[in-house]
């Protein structure tokens, strides 16, 4: 089995079930930032929008590029890069949206909502 994944999974997964998926994945990121306080319900949502459009971008590029390291049959390879870059990603768009948080906060939110994530798309694959 392919783990292409970035989080969201987007490339690895049908049109329709990408959809499914990042709309649950949206939610669950925006909520598990609700419950570490991160920010009010309207702005975790947005934040959680924003930060999958984009980490899902950067795994459609992971994967057309040519990069490899994706096509591993290793299953820890497959999961602990795209989780690495993911974490990289939304941290730092995270970030960006709200620099008034204390960034090892942000840090924390971003490494959290990625292990719920890739948890769940774990299940999923299983499954």
């Amino acid at each position: 089995m392919s783990f292409y994944l970035l989080d969201a999974a987007a490339p690895g997964l049908v049109v329709g079930v990408m959809i499914i998926f990042m709309m649950v994945t949206i939610v669950l990121e925006a909520v598990t930032m609700l419950i570490m306080k991160y920010n009010k319900a309207g702005k975790v949502f947005l934040d959680a929008f924003i930060i999958n459009l984009v980490s899902m971008a950067a795994g459609f590029l992971l994967l057309t590029g040519g990069l490899g390291l994706l096509n591993s049959t290793d299953i820890i390879l497959n999961l602990f890069i795209p989780f690495l870059v993911t974490v990289l990603i939304e941290f730092a768009l995270l970030w960006l949206l709200n620099r008034r948080k204390p960034v090892q906060k942000t840090l924390l939110v971003a490494v959290v909502i990625n292990i719920v994530t890739y948890l769940l798309l774990l299940i999923f694959r299983i499954f």
